[in-house]
């Protein structure tokens, strides 16, 4: 799997979220409740978040979306700064995600005088799984839910484990 560069910035909190979105068909009656199924037990995940690059850094995440993940066609581990409440201690989550439609937002401020410029990138991501990593040093601190790969592998397909239509 590959996973973003360590070297460059982890999205922003500021104005991070996440739509979790369970496969649940609502059919409107004409009289009574709104009847709704389960569809799929596969939820569709979107996160929406930004990041804040130096000119350098910006020419380096294009250039990684553009080389290694197909124009952001294919999935990546991306690692999401969180915090751990029962251990009361930051955390580093990684999330398997692939940019929507390839599409991404970039503009150029002003941000601080002692920076001077830096690029905003908003992008909104799907979402597949993901695995949790504690900021530690040893490999004692890592603890792996689930692997993509060997989840998609046991799948009919990728696009029935991601929950689409076939």
């Amino acid at each position: 799997m590959i996973v973003y560069p360590d070297n460059l910035p982890k999205p922003s909190v500021n104005g991070y979220s996440e739509s979790i979105e369970p496969s649940i068909a609502r059919t409107t009656m004409s009289d009574g409740y709104v009847r709704q199924r389960l569809i799929s037990k596969h939820k569709y995940n979107t996160l929406t978040c930004s990041f804040l690059f130096t000119k350098g850094q910006y020419y380096q995440w294009t250039s990684f979306l553009q080389n290694e993940v197909n124009f952001g066609a294919d999935w990546f581990n991306l690692p999401i700064l969180s915090y751990d409440n029962d251990k009361q201690e930051e955390k580093i989550i990684y999330k398997t995600v692939r940019l929507q439609s390839g599409k991404y937002s970039a503009s150029l401020k002003d941000v601080t005088k002692n920076y001077g410029q830096m690029w905003v990138v908003n992008c909104t991501f799907d979402v597949a799984w993901y695995s949790v990593k504690y900021q530690g040093g040893g490999s004692s601190d890592v603890q792996v839910i689930e692997n993509l790969d060997s989840a998609i592998l046991s799948a009919p397909s990728v696009g029935a484990f991601l929950g689409e239509v076939e």
